[in-house]
């Protein structure tokens, strides 16, 4: 039996809403990937308040999750984690393009996050995202020994100059669902690339042209995929994706 999970580029991602039946699966990562983790408490207090809290899955595997909180004009990440063995992937890019969408569509002007000020992988990852460091909370986080530890804060506006474009009413439905099928064609079709030279069924094909049609490119070097997700969310929202499967079916 192979105990190393099958590379995540290779299957399907998608997002799912956390639910208290799957926060056992959750738990096990929070606790692997950190050495003060989260409690089930807190995750249950965040479902409670009604945070906004998504699951990022492949092939029945969590690859990772975050959860934000939102607040007048702004949104607070509060958790994002990628699973230790799916680290380094690009995962976490995918969950922050994932947030700032759905910052805009709560019509945020400003993300914030705080992040250990020894954890400098992190930190390089929000600012090539665009965050900047705004702050410092001293003593912030609990560190080994019973030492505490200082949190860099970081802010981003997703959009700056633009005015706020609401997309729904929050993340079970309206537009945002949209957003998060969009992310599930653009994951969909590079897993179908890296198939190759397995064919997809005609539906599935012609969803992957159309996307690569409009510009979004299949697996390659590292970039920020935030205007892949918007080209293929027109393509989701215009009807282009539906209309494209179902000719093929005929």
């Amino acid at each position: 039996m192979n105990a190393n999970p099958r590379p995540a580029d290779a299957m399907q991602a998608s997002f799912a809403p956390l639910t208290t039946e799957r926060l056992d699966a959750l738990l096990a990562v929070e606790q692997a990937a950190y050495s003060h983790p989260w409690t089930r408490g807190n995750f249950i207090d965040a479902l409670a308040a009604g945070y906004q809290a998504q699951l990022l899955v492949a092939g029945g595997q969590i690859l990772g999750y975050f959860v934000a909180m939102p607040g007048v004009q702004e949104a607070h990440l509060l958790n994002i984690t990628v699973a230790p063995a799916f680290q380094r992937q690009g995962w976490a890019h995918v969950m922050l393009d994932a947030l700032a969408l759905w910052a805009r569509g709560q019509g945020a002007q400003w993300l914030w996050l705080e992040v250990r000020a020894s954890n400098t992988r992190a930190r390089q990852v929000y600012e090539a995202h665009g965050y900047q460091q705004v702050g410092l909370r001293k003593r912030y986080y609990p560190a080994p020994a019973g030492q505490r530890e200082d949190a860099v804060v970081m802010s981003l506006r997703p959009h700056p100059g633009a005015p706020a474009s609401p997309l729904g009413k929050g993340a079970s439905g309206g537009e945002l669902s949209r957003v998060m099928l969009a992310i599930e064609v653009v994951t969909g079709c590079r897993a179908l690339d890296l198939r190759a030279p397995l064919a997809p069924a005609p539906a599935t094909a012609a969803v992957r042209d159309l996307v690569r049609s409009a510009g979004v490119a299949g697996p390659g070097p590292d970039h920020f995929v935030s205007p892949d997700i918007e080209t293929t969310t027109a393509l989701v929202l215009s009807g282009q994706v539906a209309a494209a499967a179902d000719a093929a079916a005929l």
